[in-house]
């Protein structure tokens, strides 16, 4: 795919503001029933889709197929596959400029045939949709402005190029909502739970389905607790079907559209992705479910980003992962020591 120019780019992000207004009306009286009564005949089998996002240069996928597609195959339901890959030369990270030298050297055809041949091992259908993020997003100044700049020393690139990237991210997202639209649409049928993890999500131990919890009062979306920030990690989710709309189309909707979609800043003021998809989500009354035992799902710092010869768990913060440190190590990941402290990895042995 050819890069998109500036003008190309703008004009895309417009035309997506334009079909984002229109689709708004009529997102409320489209919203699908409980994907629960769309199972098959004897309600055991269930419909599940896992999209994974993100860049080609730091995908993995064998924990992905080890604890969700093969473990959901086994139990008898249908797993669909989409990854929507931007697969372009460069690597890009969203808190650390670019290093060219260390994304270099990959063969971008056999990546994506090793992938796609991994998951159509277990996978129902697998789809792998190379995507062109655009260049440069039209801003969206209240957004820009909502950043938080407390903690500089996290970030080396200025707040509009964070905007950017995380729009990146959220109309990323949304081509999940259009390509599971389509297979339902193929199949006949809609899915009863999707997955959407970043291409980087480790996959610790399998996920228990929302379906498959004995709750008092059920979930509609399961999100892990770490490194949320204050708002819902944004780097994967379990979510039901009636929640799709929303949370693969809210966050564009909100950041262009205003604050209809949003809780009132007395409530939750947006300074991240974390709080900005809390906000949407929360405002559309949809009842999460934050557990990292029931979505142990890390992002894992691969040599391409940190230098490390090694892939190993990105765990942020430490304490609130506990003794998953432990289980990663016992399945061949290393241990990061700039991230995890010594006297950590001893307290929790």
């Amino acid at each position: 795919c050819r890069p998109l120019s500036s003008e190309r780019s703008q004009g895309r992000m417009r035309s997506l503001v334009l079909l984002l207004t229109a689709s708004s009306f009529l997102s409320e009286a489209s919203r699908p029933k409980d994907a629960s009564q769309l199972r098959e005949a004897d309600g055991s089998q269930l419909r599940l889709l896992m999209c994974v996002t993100g860049q080609l240069g730091r995908l993995e996928y064998s924990s992905k197929i080890e604890n969700f597609v093969k473990n959901n195959a086994v139990k008898g339901h249908v797993v669909d596959v989409v990854m929507i890959i931007d697969d372009k030369d460069e690597t890009q990270f969203v808190n650390k400029k670019y290093d060219e030298a260390a994304a270099a050297g990959n063969d971008t055809k056999v990546m994506i045939q090793q992938a796609t041949g991994a998951f159509e091992k277990y996978a129902n259908k697998v789809r792998y949709v190379s995507h062109q993020q655009p260049a440069e997003p039209e801003p969206a100044y209240w957004y820009i402005n909502s950043l938080d700049k407390t903690d500089k020393s996290r970030f080396d690139i200025e707040a509009v190029e964070r905007f950017r990237t995380h729009v990146r991210q959220f109309e990323t997202m949304e081509q999940c909502y259009e390509q599971m639209m389509e297979l339902e649409y193929e199949s006949g049928k809609q899915y009863d739970e999707i997955l959407r993890v970043r291409e980087d999500g480790y996959v610790i131990e399998p996920i228990t389905l929302l379906h498959e919890m004995k709750r008092e009062k059920p979930a509609d979306f399961l999100v892990n607790e770490c490194d949320s920030w204050q708002g819902y990690n944004d780097k994967a989710a379990l979510i039901r079907r009636p929640v799709a709309d929303t949370y693969f189309r809210g966050l564009l909707r909100a950041i262009y559209l205003g604050g209809e979609y949003l809780l009132p800043k007395a409530e939750l003021r947006v300074k991240n992705p974390e709080t900005l998809l809390k906000s949407v989500l929360s405002k559309a009354q949809f009842t999460a479910l934050e557990s990292r035992n029931y979505l142990p799902i890390s992002p894992l710092r691969t040599a391409a980003s940190s230098g490390f010869s090694t892939d190993c768990l990105d765990m942020k913060v430490p304490n609130c992962w506990g003794d998953y440190i432990f289980k990663a190590g016992k399945q061949g990941l290393a241990r990061c020591k700039d991230l995890i402290p010594s006297e950590k990895l001893k307290t929790e042995n």
